[in-house]
Formats: C-alpha cells, sequence, structure tokens
C-alpha cells in the first residue's frame, strides 16, 4: 500500500553543496543514484545551495513528472538557519505547481545513532584496536552563531556515550569550543574520530584528516556518516514513515 503511494512521489536530496574535492557533491549524487535504481519513486533528483545540479533546477524537473507529492530530504546534520528558513525560500523560488513536503533533516533521523555506533564499531575493530579501550570522538561543524550544529551533535554524542561500548565519548567541533585539534591533542587512548557530516566536502574530506595529520594524534578517522550506502535506506525509510503517517492522519480524520 505504502509501496505504491511513494511511486506517485517524487523526491528531491537537498544539501548545502561542496565546495572542493575532485569530484563535488559526489556523496549527494551517488545516494540520489541509488534510489533513483531502486524505482520507489516517481522521481528522483538532487539540488544544492551552491554549484550544481541546482536546487531549483532539481525540483522543477521533479515538478514536470506531475507527481502527487514531492518529498523534499535535507541533507544537513541540523535544523538550522538552512533547513528552517533558506530551503522554504529556496522551494518557493522555484515555483512548483506541485505541493511540496519537507522532511526532517539527515542528522535529527531516529535511526542515525544506531548507525553511527556500528560504522565507528566496524571502524575500530578493522583498526586492530578494541572499542573499549577506545575513545570516540564525534566531529561536527559548530558555529559561532548558532548552537544548532553543536546540540545536533552534542545529542548524538551523548546517545552514544550512554552505550558504554568505547571507553568515553567526547565532541569536538571546527568552528567552536572545544575545536577539534584540542581535542586531539595530549595523552588519549586510541582514538575512532567520526565525521558527523552529510558528505565528503572540505570539511570531512580535508578539515579533519588535516588536524589529525597536523596533531599527530593517535587517531582512526571513520569518514564522514553522511556518505554511507545504508543512508540511502535511512532516507527512503523516512519517506516511507512521513507518507504513511499522512495517510494514517487523512484515515483519522
Amino acid at each position: 500500500m505504502i509501496e505504491s503511494r511513494t511511486q506517485s512521489c517524487a523526491l528531491v536530496l537537498a544539501a548545502h553543496g561542496d565546495r572542493s574535492g575532485a569530484a563535488p557533491n559526489a556523496t549527494l549524487l551517488a545516494h540520489r543514484d541509488r534510489l533513483r535504481a531502486s524505482g520507489s519513486f516517481q522521481s528522483v533528483t538532487a539540488g544544492v545551495f551552491r554549484g550544481d545540479p541546482n536546487l531549483e533546477d532539481a525540483l522543477q524537473i521533479a515538478d514536470q513528472t506531475k507527481p502527487s507529492l514531492i518529498f523534499v530530504y535535507p541533507m544537513f546534520m541540523a535544523a538550522g538557519y538552512f533547513t528552517s528558513q533558506k530551503l522554504p525560500e529556496r522551494i518557493a523560488a522555484a515555483s512548483v505547481s506541485s505541493h511540496v513536503y519537507i522532511l526532517p533533516p539527515l542528522g535529527l533521523d531516529p535511526a542515525l545513532p544506531a548507525l553511527m555506533l556500528e560504522h565507528t564499531v566496524t571502524t575500530a575493530n578493522h583498526a586492530g584496536v578494541h572499542p573499549r579501550h577506545a575513545r570516540l570522538l564525534i566531529v561536527g561543524h559548530g558555529s559561532a552563531g548558532s548552537r544548532a550544529s553543536a546540540k545536533s551533535t552534542e545529542r548524538i554524542a551523548c546517545w552514544l556515550r550512554k552505550q558504554r561500548i568505547f571507553a568515553y565519548t567526547e565532541a569536538a567541533f571546527l568552528e567552536e569550543e572545544p575545536l577539534l585539534k584540542m581535542q586531539l591533542v595530549g595523552p588519549h587512548p586510541a582514538t575512532v574520530v567520526a565525521g558527523f557530516f552529510s558528505g565528503d566536502g572540505l570539511h570531512a574530506a580535508e578539515d579533519v584528516p588535516g588536524a589529525i595529520m597536523e596533531t599527530g594524534a593517535n587517531a582512526i578517522y571513520a569518514g564522514p556518516i553522511g556518505k554511507l550506502p545504508n543512508i540511502t535506506v535511512l532516507i527512503q525509510s523516512a519517506v516511507e514513515q512521513a507518507l504513511q503517517n499522512k495517510v494514517l492522519k487523512k484515515h483519522d480524520e
């Protein structure tokens, strides 16, 4: 029932846009391609705020397929300025005729913490490090102007800490304290560094590995969580759940 309804819907993945790298937005486009291949939606497009593919273009292409509904999935790690203000503005600027439903951002997905735990444990094991003897360091963007990014990062770090799989779990940031470099220096056990980022852009691909190299920390980088292929499954599940909730709500009414 729900699957047939999703096939009449369009899905647009929305992201900020990578600022560097040999293949900008490669992670975003990989998720788009996997979702297209699933055949679960009438159409799947992706767009970014800055660069290509353009977000308005992605929305207009989705609209041209005459879907029953356009779902927009924000590939962001927090519900902040971009998701609450800029994204609705850009959607309005696209002037699409179909109804648009904005889903919660990736960073707030309730299935994300468990996926992050599984990935960090696997990373530690592959490096020959027992999680019980290692520190887990969750790295987020952070911001001097808003606490949204930090709160989202700290929320997932708190959940992971409560699982008591690693010796201890801490959070670090690139643009607010505690800064990543400061968390890497000093006497620490082997550290698994997990990037709380949606893709493999400047911060995830350059800033975090650069900080590890510069400090000479005994650290293993698990990469950005948003790059995992399993994120595609989370996205599809989020759409199906939202659609089911809408269906049930209409039924109750």
